[in-house]
């Protein structure tokens, strides 16, 4: 970079035009996912029996998951 006083005595910088400006690698699209979940047995204990009371899974929750 290139001095230049100025009348009050300061320094301005100026940039000089024979350095390169920089350059910015650019990366391809990037999705990040993430999740977080909760244990059934933590929110409903006894799901088990509840949910298999005729012998087949039925979630009686819409947290619960669906056949």
């Amino acid at each position: 970079m290139a001095s230049k006083k100025c009348d009050s005595s300061s320094y301005i910088e100026e940039s000089d035009s024979s350095t390169p400006s920089p350059s910015f690698n650019v990366y391809p699209n990037v999705l990040l996912v993430m999740r977080h979940s909760e244990r059934v047995d933590d929110l409903f204990p006894g799901w088990i029996k509840k949910s298999t009371r005729t012998g087949k899974y039925k979630a009686y929750d819409l947290n619960m998951v669906h056949n």
